[in-house]
């Protein structure tokens, strides 16, 4: 991701033609877009009576309700030995038959986060990452952080490396592996970088595609920290089993890279004339093929103008497109190649964003497919003035979580590294249940909530930086957010939500497409939203692969127009949705029930295991297993499996889920999730609707209050319900009762004589 993570740098924008600016990311529509797909306006809700919450400490304490440290595989990471991908495309390793999945915790090692901790805080972290149920760790931004401040190349700062060390070494005691970057920052271990490291001064992303010297900078940055030993463990991190992955260079594709200057580099001129001798036998040819996009400095084998647009559609912009899949597809086997040499055994990827057409050809060679996406993002980071979309998944089918899985590319490991529906967006409750049910219902391998920190042991105004309060990805700091985390941990981790029974597969032709002009395309609307009913993945091989059952769909992509579909069309109503119902074709083929209530026309999703129902219409979403159930709604009533939830006042995500494995009907110790909305203590907001930034604020966080009545069907005898704090500690009995087979009590945020809280115990002892 690039990151806001000086205060004094902006991010890059560029205008969307309407006046308004956006920070552009893999399947983040500009913000005025975002407007336009909310079918109805954003509700927003006065924060004069929110609370203050109590807790200070925030570190779960052993053998209480939150602590989730049975969830992953015990023993140190690394003892069945490298990761492996099996016949399925699953990753798993070579000491064990079955496959893994891995819940990621996402650490940004920054100053004003705080930068790597000592020993002592790097134990408590450890513990609470553990707790929380990560077995999975990603290093983002390390290079920057080990070089800030630093004048001389390669001068790691000596005390941040070797905290960085000592913190992989007790992750990897815990259990929990490491994915790295190679390469996050633009100015890679170059010294002497000013004002901050976080300008973009030696442009290295790019100049990967054109300069030897930066390749070089690459293999030395990744020999110098990675193929280096680390004392704690005594083996470097590319020999060490406990490194499940490295992302070669995070989000970079060229277009990606070149996109806030909107100009490719004319030093590739050099390489895309040689790249067209090859296509092409002569001038006439090359001619002949571009008509009217030729030029008489046109010549095979010597330098030609790169496309002037960013997003041209003709011949010139088509031929480049395919030379830079190519360009891509090469770098990418050079990095693979280095890190190989160095003994590295684990998984490698790269160009990890931006879901156009051209970009999914390249993700079909890559040995270990990974993504980003975002619901919304903040357009100055935490800048007085800065706006954030106050965009709903129920608004537009979780379109962001549909570009994640349209991304998939079948027969290879997926994941995601960043998702997000950051602070201050007041619907990001919803993305706590989703995106996690959605990932265990398409099966993919990992995620990875984006967080510059993941845990936060204690609320302290007094803290450094950007631990005096929460801050977009601060998702430590955020109890919406963290949260979240715990719910993932039973519906992805544990596996509660079952893999979809079937399977459509986007086919398309690489040929065909950089012929046809489809380069900037996406996936079509009426196709993306499949993933919403059944699992959901590309072919971008052009070669025919299936499994040849009855519940595996094929559909054609990629051979329509050159434009994605307009936004406008997306916005205005549902009848966007062009062409044949694609739902008709899948009741055909038998991978639906004739039971399942999918509409598309009218925004109700079923999956195709009968757990998921997504109402766009309603404004809920139900995700309903054995062992957990999550409700989300706007207010009202909502009722699903052994769970009925009524007269809510608010919005919110309420679930249930039983933490000793049994059954909901059957479990003796039961958490209650209820996650409304939180803002610092003194946020102040320019607008009605909580969009556009006028002062972050402080710790303590404070929750929107909601009330309800909950009632838990259950066969235990005795069960009580108590309030739970943030560590897991019980602070007040809530009056329940049984009646008609049912555990009932009131569901309320406010805990008498404590304060706001996100949890609920129910246990029989």
């Amino acid at each position: 991701m690039r990151h806001f993570l000086s205060l004094s740098q902006l991010p890059s924008l560029e205008s969307n033609g309407a006046g308004r600016f956006v920070k552009h990311r893999t399947g983040i529509v500009a913000s005025a877009v975002l407007c336009l797909l909310a079918f109805a306006a954003p509700e927003s809700f006065a924060a004069d009576n929110w609370y203050p919450m109590s807790d200070r400490s925030l570190e779960v304490a052993p053998g209480s309700v939150l602590d989730f440290s049975a969830i992953p595989p015990s023993g140190p990471a690394g003892a069945n030995g490298w990761v492996k991908i099996d016949g399925n495309g699953r990753l798993g390793f070579a000491g064990r038959a079955s496959p893994q999945r891995f819940l990621c915790a996402s650490i940004v090692p920054s100053p004003p986060n705080g930068g790597f901790p000592d020993k002592a805080e790097a134990d408590r972290w450890v513990t609470q990452l553990k707790r929380t149920g990560y077995n999975l760790v990603r290093f983002h931004y390390v290079d920057a952080s080990l070089m800030t401040n630093r004048k001389g190349d390669f001068d790691f700062d000596p005390v941040a490396l070797d905290r960085l060390r000592y913190l992989m070494a007790k992750l990897k005691a815990a259990g929990i592996y490491w994915v790295v970057d190679g390469l996050t920052s633009e100015n890679g271990a170059y010294g002497d970088v000013k004002p901050n490291r976080w300008v973009n001064r030696y442009n290295l992303k790019a100049r990967l595609y054109y300069d030897p010297a930066a390749l070089e900078h690459w293999k030395r940055l990744v020999t110098a920290l990675w193929g280096s030993v680390n004392p704690y463990t005594g083996v470097a991190p590319l020999k060490d089993p406990a490194m499940l992955g490295m992302i070669l260079v995070n989000e970079g594709g060229l277009a990606f890279v070149v996109n806030p200057g909107g100009r490719y580099p004319k030093e590739l001129n050099a390489a895309f004339g040689a790249w067209l001798a090859s296509r092409y036998p002569d001038d006439a040819a090359l001619g002949k093929a571009w008509g009217r996009d030729a030029t008489g400095g046109d010549h095979v084998g010597r330098p030609v103008e790169v496309p002037d647009q960013m997003r041209g559609n003709g011949k010139r912009a088509r031929d480049f497109a395919a030379f830079v899949a190519d360009r891509e597809t090469e770098l990418y086997r050079a990095m693979e190649a280095h890190v190989r040499s160095l003994g590295f055994k684990g998984i490698v990827t790269s160009y990890d964003n931006w879901n156009f057409n051209h970009e999914d050809v390249v993700r079909a060679q890559l040995q270990w497919v990974d993504m980003h996406a975002y619901q919304s993002l903040p357009s100055r980071f935490a800048q007085p003035g800065s706006t954030m979309a106050q965009t709903s998944i129920l608004d537009d089918a979780g379109r962001y979580g549909r570009i994640l899985a349209n991304a998939r590319q079948w027969g290879k490991p997926f994941t995601v590294s960043e998702y997000g529906q950051p602070f201050w967006n007041q619907w990001r409750f919803e993305s706590a249940a989703w995106i996690p049910a959605l990932a265990a219902f398409q099966g993919w391998d990992g995620i990875c909530q984006f967080a510059e920190l993941p845990v936060l042991l204690k609320y302290d105004e007094a803290g450094t930086g950007r631990r005096q309060a929460m801050y977009p990805f601060g998702v430590g700091a955020d109890p919406i957010a963290r949260a979240g985390e715990r719910l993932a941990a039973l519906l992805f981790l544990r596996g509660d939500v079952q893999q979809s029974r079937s399977r459509v597969v986007l086919d398309s032709d690489p040929k065909a497409l950089f012929a046809g002009g489809n380069i900037w395309g996406q996936i079509p609307e009426r196709l993306s939203r499949l993933a919403l009913v059944s699992g959901t993945g590309e072919n971008s091989t052009g070669s025919p692969a299936g499994t040849g059952s009855a519940r595996e769909v094929h559909f054609q992509v990629g051979l329509g127009p050159g434009q994605m579909e307009k936004v406008r069309n997306v916005a205005l109503r549902q009848g966007f949705l062009l062409g044949d119902d694609p739902v008709a074709k899948l009741r055909a083929a038998g991978a639906l029930s004739a039971a399942n209530r999918t509409n598309m026309p009218a925004g109700l999703f079923e999956s195709d295991t009968g757990q998921m129902l997504f109402d766009m219409a309603g404004k809920t979403l139900s995700i309903t297993t054995p062992r957990t159930v999550a409700l989300v709604l706007r207010s009202g009533s909502m009722r699903t499996g052994p769970v009925e939830l009524t007269n809510l006042s608010s919005p919110a995500t309420v679930a249930v889920g039983a933490v000793d494995n049994q059954a909901i009907g059957t479990s003796r110790r039961l958490l209650v999730w209820v996650l409304t909305d939180a803002e610092n203590t003194g946020m102040e907001f320019a607008d009605p609707g909580r969009a556009t930034l006028k002062a972050i604020g402080r710790f303590p966080p404070r929750l929107r209050p909601v009330t309800g009545q909950l009632a838990i069907r259950s066969s235990v005898p005795g069960l009580k319900v108590w309030a739970v704090d943030q560590t897991g500690r019980r602070v007040a009995e809530v009056p329940s009762r049984f009646q008609d087979g049912a555990l009932r009590f009131a569901v309320d945020n406010m805990a008498p004589g404590f304060g706001p809280v996100t949890y609920f115990e129910v246990a029989d002892h």
